[in-house]
């Protein structure tokens, strides 16, 4: 509790500002005026007060329950802005302080302030600080600092005894020399600082190297290594001293650094000391100065781009860094999924920090890069540990790596990471799982083949929804518990088809294709039938057609294309129009070689037994094949390659 005298000059309505961290309470002659109470940061409440010209006694109540200590009363009121009470406190309720021999309360002096005024801009204040109604800059001082190399070198502030004119820092011997050499140097400087000593001086003026080294320089001090400290005790230093800088414009992307300067580093949470958030107002040079000066060493490195379409390259990283691969996933978290082991850095956002080029030779060689570290090689001088992944070269699988980390947060979490899968293995014979799955609707039936190719059907629209290769379904989802929600593809390579009806009776060639329920519309499911080694062969009906659609995976070689057959015959009379098949749709379709189209630059697809035609319209590109069904059975096949 603070208790004094409030002592005012002028009758009058007046308002008072209590702010506080925690919880306060401001009285006047008894009477409560303002309430802040609870637990809070610093924030203030406000009240008023009708005060008669005296002495009052004012009452400030206070608690502070954790965290930061704060309490501060303003008040503003006839002739008053706002500003901090304590010019109108007085000890004794006789409107004096308890010293007698003490000056009187404060009264403002219109004389006295106008002469401040002027002084505050004549003297240079105004160079540095801003006040009401002076500019900065006023009466002869430049509004914008010169460059220390406009300066003189002795004298001025730098004396030893300053004139009166100058602001007196007080400096050492030490410090006027040190700030004369610096000015001295500056002058006689022909050519701007290099990227070299931008760097240096920045992180001399900042204290970077308190914590970290660059070349030869900085780095932890025995003194202050025991202060550093990590939740991951098994990665040794690697798990909280802060990272070598050596290098690091090449390993770091530009926005990567701005956002490390602007907002500090949160990319190892196992590291209990924090980078604090210097903004690039004070650092930014270093970006452009570390992009510019380290990147030459990895000039020369060249990122292979084969001639693999990117759905298996990301296929194969996903392999390369789960648990059939490298089980990068042992010591790096995915995304919000913790690692096996230690919780290393996220490789998520691998390919938004790092360089491609630094990432590609970091991965031939980490010891290059930090002697020292935990982190295996795993192509040992370029050997090649997975000889059947991808073409069998460090290059592409490196590459592959990249481009499945490039989707960041949206790609497929690797293959072993999360807990207790139930994963089903297809071995001899196609495996059937009937659920609710992801991409292909609550009747979906996934059908999963010995050649590690695996296909969704969806039983409402009476299509194929999606393609995948390798791994088939996890099981866990739907065979713990209540088993709710949608459970999607295990495997990668996903291939996602246009979940609409695959057959429609059109009028003509411009005519749009349906787009109501598939039973709507006349389709009718009538399930399917088991064959050699379990391969169904769906089957269902539409306009007086009984199809029968039998999926296959078209040879043994990784990531096998499917051959879709598709069998129509007669079972009744047509309601009319032409009947079509729509074999894909998507932003373009082109033809290529042999047969084959191409959709979205992505996947090909090849119509046997019967001719595809492109037509365009709402935007949309469509591969139709027209069909006539008489007394005869009419077969076609479709054969997707992604």
């Amino acid at each position: 509790r603070f208790t004094a005298f409030l002592n005012l000059s002028r009758d009058g309505k007046y308002r008072f500002h209590l702010g506080s961290d925690d919880g306060s309470r401001l009285l006047i002659d008894g009477q409560q005026v303002v309430v802040n109470d609870g637990i809070h940061p610093h924030s203030f409440k406000s009240g008023e007060a009708e005060l008669k010209a005296g002495v009052h006694e004012l009452v400030v109540e206070y608690f502070e329950q954790g965290g930061e200590e704060s309490c501060q009363v303003d008040i503003e009121g006839p002739g008053l802005g706002r500003q901090s009470v304590e010019a109108f406190l007085v000890l004794g309720r006789d409107g004096k302080v308890a010293d007698q021999n003490s000056k009187p309360a404060f009264e403002l002096d219109g004389a006295l302030a106008e002469q401040g005024k002027s002084l505050f801009a004549s003297v240079g204040c105004a160079t540095c600080h801003q006040a009401a109604g002076i500019p900065r800059g006023a009466s002869g001082y430049a509004a914008e600092p010169k460059s220390l190399a406009a300066m003189k070198s002795t004298g001025g502030c730098l004396a030893e005894t300053p004139p009166a004119a100058a602001p007196d820092y007080a400096l050492s011997d030490a410090q006027r020399t040190a700030l004369s050499a610096a000015i001295g140097w500056l002058q006689h400087q022909t050519n701007p600082p290099n990227n070299d000593e931008i760097i240096r001086h920045t992180m001399t003026a900042f204290n970077c190297f308190a914590c970290h080294q660059r070349g030869e320089m900085g780095g932890v001090e025995r003194d202050r290594d025991a202060y550093f400290k990590s939740d991951q005790q098994e990665m040794g230093d690697e798990g909280r001293i802060p990272p070598h800088l050596t290098g690091v414009g090449a390993k770091l992307t530009e926005g990567w650094l701005k956002q490390v300067f602007d907002n500090g580093a949160k990319d190892r949470p196992y590291m209990f000391t924090r980078m604090p958030r210097f903004g690039t107002t004070n650092v930014g040079q270093l970006v452009s100065a570390l992009a510019t000066a380290d990147p030459a060493a990895l000039a020369d490195v060249k990122i292979p781009e084969p001639e693999i379409a990117p759905r298996r390259l990301k296929s194969a990283g996903r392999q390369l860094v789960g648990a059939s691969g490298f089980s990068c996933i042992k010591c790096h978290t995915f995304g919000g999924s913790k690692a096996t082991g230690i919780q290393s850095i996220n490789m998520t956002t691998m390919t938004r920090r790092l360089r491609p080029e630094w990432f590609h030779q970091y991965m031939l060689n980490p010891q290059a890069y930090r002697p020292g570290t935990r982190m295996p090689a795993a192509w040992p001088q370029g050997q090649v540990l997975l000889p059947n992944v991808l073409d069998g070269t460090p290059d592409t699988q490196i590459h592959s790596v990249w481009s499945y980390l490039s989707d960041g947060d949206k790609a497929s979490p690797p293959t072993g990471l999360g807990s207790d899968p139930e994963e089903l293995y297809v071995i001899d014979e196609a495996v059937i799982y009937r659920n609710f799955i992801e991409g292909a609707g609550p009747r979906a039936i996934a059908v999963g083949y010995p050649e590690k190719v695996n296909l969704a059907f969806d039983a409402n629209n009476l299509n194929i929804a999606l393609l995948w290769h390798n791994a088939f379904m996890d099981a866990s989802r739907h065979w713990s518990g209540r088993g709710q929600g949608f459970q999607g593809p295990l495997g990668d390579n996903v291939l996602r088809l246009t979940a609409n009806q695959p057959f429609a009776a059109l009028a003509d060639a411009e005519t749009s294709w349906p787009t109501e329920n598939p039973r709507d519309n006349g389709y009718r499911f009538r399930g399917y039938r088991l064959g050699k080694a379990e391969r169904p062969t769906f089957l269902y009906e539409y306009d007086g057609i009984a199809i029968e659609d039998f999926p296959e995976a078209a040879s043994t070689e990784q990531f096998s294309p499917l051959r879709r057959t598709l069998t129509l015959t007669r079972r009744g009379s047509s309601a009319g129009g032409k009947l079509h098949y729509r074999a894909a749709v998507g932003d373009t379709i082109e033809p290529a070689e042999d047969g084959w189209f191409t959709i979205n630059g992505t996947w090909k697809t090849r119509i046997e037994g019967a001719k595809a035609v492109v037509r365009h319209g709402s935007g949309k590109a469509e591969l139709l094949v027209p069909i006539e069904v008489a007394n005869q059975p009419v077969m076609f096949t479709q054969i997707y390659a992604w």
